[in-house]
């Protein structure tokens, strides 16, 4: 999620602060956002526990686990300050998912957030139109900080920031009438680890203190990689634990080719290690073992994948399959979206399933190995397969990276979101 992060234009513009470039009402909160910063419970409808996701007509979804998916702001069209996405804000069906995440603010080193203004990823016209259709369809709206390259977050969190860091997010929550803040910091190094639990306590007793248009209680999440015991110690001041269970390989000396995103190992090991390859099961054991709750916690679906290309010395050449080792490096294409995949390199006969890793692939064998593919991805039967893993596990459900990247703007209309609403069924919404 948060490793494909844009900022653009490093201006200080924190919420309520409209784009320098931005029309009269850039800077305009929703309505229910009051002046003192408070979120009234009359100006929304009444809350629902943290985690409880309400349902299209205000009661709860049917479903046992969460469903939270990421917006990213660039891939969202809302015009006109937030108008060159390719996905409109209208075609969003809220109803596939439980949550919302708008992504990302960036965290700057004194604690402040960058930046809400027009033309911006955190474009007004993008807070309102997500904050809106989402509270219309009665899910629960968050908005994320950080993300991968957001080195800032480090700093932040360190005692002569973390308050003003803790201010702006509460500035943020309250002045849009969002319903809870996603963490994004990553990597969180081990130095770092006792200032972002001294963090996440201050920030859960300040979000303490307010409601949301739809909550008693803002939701406080967090996107995690390889941080389990310093996230067991926490636990219990977070609604939802996600793990970052994607960008699991890579051309990287000694591996093989190895899916992106796959449920199981397979039992498989590196030759050049003897160890096992990554998997999300693997992850979660060790999010269990240093003491997680498994309702705490949730794995990824992804809407991007990873391209394979070229490479010798495999049976086929190039690279076609998943556990090839090769002589020639291959090269890779990583996040590449959903929709791209399916309208360039898409073929019935190409698609497999790999069922000890749980995870789809095409597999594409050309003349030579430099036009060889092999094509890492999630697709419809992953999602039945990542709903089955979680509730077999108790977790307490997945999220999504991200929406924009399953939209095929060329397809018929009615199927340009045929992945996301794979996942709907699978989860009963």
């Amino acid at each position: 999620m948060g490793r494909r992060i844009r900022l653009v234009g490093m201006v200080l513009l924190v919420a309520g602060c409209g784009g320098e470039s931005g029309g009269p009402d850039a800077g305009e909160p929703p309505d229910g956002a009051r002046a003192d910063g408070r979120v009234g419970r009359d100006s929304g409808r009444d809350g629902a526990v943290p985690g409880d996701a309400p349902g299209t007509d205000g009661g709860p979804v049917t479903t046992r686990e969460w469903i939270t998916a990421y917006v990213a702001g660039w891939s969202l069209n809302a015009p006109p300050g937030g108008g060159y996405g390719h996905l409109p804000a209208a075609a969003i069906d809220y109803g596939a998912f439980t949550h919302a995440i708008l992504f990302a603010l960036g965290v700057q080193s004194d604690g402040n957030l960058c930046c809400v203004a027009d033309y911006d990823t955190f474009a007004p016209d993008r807070i309102r139109a997500v904050v809106r259709d989402g509270h219309a369809a009665g899910r629960p709206v968050l908005f994320s900080i950080g993300g991968a390259g957001n080195v800032e977050f480090a700093d932040a969190i360190r005692p002569g920031s973390r308050a003003t860091l803790v201010a702006s997010v509460v500035e943020v929550l309250t002045t849009w009438g969002f319903d809870g803040v996603d963490l994004d910091m990553e990597p969180i190094a081990g130095s770092d680890e006792a200032s972002y639990a001294a963090f996440v306590r201050d920030l859960h007793a300040a979000l303490g203190t307010h409601a949301t248009p739809m909550l008693p209680r803002p939701l406080l999440t967090a996107a995690c990689g390889n941080n389990p015991a310093l996230f067991a110690s926490i636990a219990d001041l977070f609604d939802q634990i996600n793990l970052m269970t994607y960008d699991m390989a890579g051309p990287w000396p000694g591996w093989v080719t190895w899916h992106n995103s796959p449920l199981w190992d397979g039992g498989f090991r590196f030759p050049s290690t003897g160890g096992l390859v990554p998997s999300a099961d693997s992850m979660v054991r060790g999010y269990l073992d240093a003491g997680v709750p498994a309702r705490k916690l949730g794995i990824g679906i992804d809407f991007y994948g990873y391209v394979w290309s070229g490479g010798t010395g495999t049976p086929s050449g190039g690279v076609t399959e998943p556990r090839q080792s090769y002589g020639t490096d291959p090269s890779v294409r990583d996040n590449v979206p959903y929709h791209e995949i399916m309208d360039t390199l898409f073929d019935p006969s190409l698609r497999h399933w790999d069922d000890a890793a749980g995870a789809a692939y095409l597999s594409i064998d050309n003349p030579g190995s430099a036009d060889d593919r092999f094509v890492s991805y999630d697709d419809e039967q992953t999602a039945q397969a990542k709903v089955d893993y979680v509730r077999s596990e108790g977790l307490g459900g997945m999220i999504i990276w991200e929406i924009g990247g399953g939209y095929r703007e060329s397809a018929p209309a009615g199927e340009r979101d045929a992945l996301l609403q794979a996942l709907r069924r699978a989860a009963g919404l």
